[in-house]
């Protein structure tokens, strides 16, 4: 059983028009002013990107679904190595246009580590095919690993506090409800960011948990593990006096966990990673 492609199209170019949405909105395009450099200075330091880990993650995670849909728009007449090879370059051009165009915005410049980022995303996308040729315990190390990379983005730098626990200083900080201020798109964004950022846990929980359960079970579990991930991390934010613990992240990230275990599903049941070679047909000749 193979993915409907007409389908995959479809969810395809509409996730694009989000992405293109979360970065370039407001649409308020103009001529750059004459002075203004093409692309901002690139640092590939990590040190440079420390105030920025859970940012950077972010636009990894984003470009995740990119990957795989990539990955099964070709169909499976071609190599492995075609796919992904053709997928990494795609997503790597849409990211660079997604740059680009920001040169037209305002205060906005292109930035060549955005760039890097959302392609290592569609190369983690791409990477599912490698999913059932891995081991349990493989796959088991790298949702622990996945697990501790959500846990160190999201209370990055670390700067734990007692005082910040305090009732009075949580009163203020914790956010009840995902509806309190103002909702704007740069909100909806990080919102919507910080669901797509648990579906790689999603994805390696379902995949390790259907190698000994069923669907339903492993759906269960990856979604129960990422709910228990999000707690957790809300918990520490709360020990972080420049965090804001907050319940709709905590169903964001549940959300998202729960999308990437239903993608793993289907995966499965496509048995995406089972591409193969386009026949030879010097050999069927000879054969005949």
């Amino acid at each position: 059983m193979h993915p409907p492609r007409k389908i995959l199209r479809a969810l395809f170019g509409i996730y694009c028009l989000l992405l293109i949405a979360a970065t370039w909105w407001p649409f308020h395009f103009a001529s750059p002013h004459p002075d203004q450099p093409y692309i901002a200075t690139f640092e590939p330091s990590l040190l440079h990107h420390r105030g920025r880990f859970e940012e950077d993650t972010l636009k990894v995670a984003m470009f995740i679904p990119v990957g795989i849909f990539l990955l099964l728009l070709p169909g499976t007449q071609r190599s492995k190595r075609v796919v992904i090879i053709r997928a990494v370059l795609w997503g790597m051009a849409f990211g660079l246009i997604l740059q680009v165009v920001r040169y037209f915005k305002p205060g906005r410049l292109a930035e060549p580590a955005d760039v890097a980022a959302n392609t290592a995303g569609v190369f983690l996308g791409v990477g599912i095919i490698f999913f059932r040729c891995l081991s349990r315990k493989a796959i088991a190390w790298l949702t622990a690993t996945c697990v501790f990379s959500f846990v160190l983005a999201a209370t990055w730098p670390m700067h734990f506090s007692l005082q910040a626990a305090s009732r009075a200083a949580l009163a203020a900080r914790i956010e009840w409800s995902p509806f309190s201020g103002d909702l704007n798109m740069s909100i909806l964004r990080e919102r919507s960011l910080n669901g797509l950022m648990m579906m790689p846990l999603g994805l390696l929980a379902a995949t390790y948990a259907m190698r000994s359960r069923a669907a339903r079970q492993a759906l269960f579990y990856a979604t129960v593990l990422g709910l228990c991930s999000s707690v957790s991390v809300e918990l520490l934010q709360c020990f972080l006096p420049n965090r804001t613990p907050s319940l709709s992240d905590i169903s964001l990230n549940t959300l998202g966990t729960f999308a990437g275990a239903v993608v793993a599903i289907f995966l499965e049941r496509w048995n995406v990673s089972t591409f193969q070679t386009r026949p030879n047909r010097s050999l069927e000749n000879r054969g005949r």
